[in-house]
């Protein structure tokens, strides 16, 4: 089995999509803002026994999913090209973590949506060092130039790639404005 799996948006239900020796899929180092048109629309992880997901849907729409099956829904892919934020207030943060008393958990995150707006709140403490393990022990065996941490830690790809689209809609809604 592949390490891509397929979404039933309307039951939050997933499955492993087979291997498909004539399809190979090379999704590595696109970003999320690529993926919207490719095969493999998005990306996922599994921490601590569950799974995050972010994915372009069939209706053009850019979606975070929570393991309980909460669909945060992020942006939208106009018919015109131009990129809708549909969560403008929502706050994405990566940090190094602290436990309940303040001390620093060493080589651990914490990621956090939050929509003040919509109320949205869904956070996650993950093993970060694992990732940068990873990612140095790749970097020291091949030489990819686009490759960044963010290739590897799926919460990193996130947030640079909720970054890059919030800039995006931005332009495209002041470039709307001055039509």
């Amino acid at each position: 089995m592949s390490d891509f799996i397929e979404i039933d948006v309307a039951s939050g239900s997933w499955q492993p999509l087979p291997d498909d020796p004539d399809d190979a899929s090379v999704v590595g180092c696109a970003s999320i803002m690529q993926r919207a048109n490719a095969s493999v629309r998005g990306s996922y992880t599994v921490e601590n026994g569950r799974r995050y997901c972010l994915f372009w849907t069939d209706k053009h729409e850019l979606v975070f999913m929570t393991p309980d099956s909460h669909y945060i829904r992020l942006f939208r892919r106009e018919a015109n090209g131009a990129l809708t934020n549909l969560a403008p207030q929502l706050h994405v943060q990566l940090e190094p973590a602290t436990d309940g008393d303040g001390r620093d958990m060493p080589g651990m995150s914490r990621f956090t949506l939050h929509d003040p707006e919509g109320g949205s709140t869904h956070e996650v403490i993950y093993d970060a060092a694992a990732y940068v393990r990873q990612f140095g022990m790749a970097s020291m065996m091949s030489f990819i130039p686009d490759e960044d941490l963010g290739d590897w830690d799926f919460f990193v790809g996130a947030r640079q790639g909720l970054d890059e689209l919030k800039a995006l809609a931005h332009a495209d809604r002041v470039a709307g404005e001055h039509r």
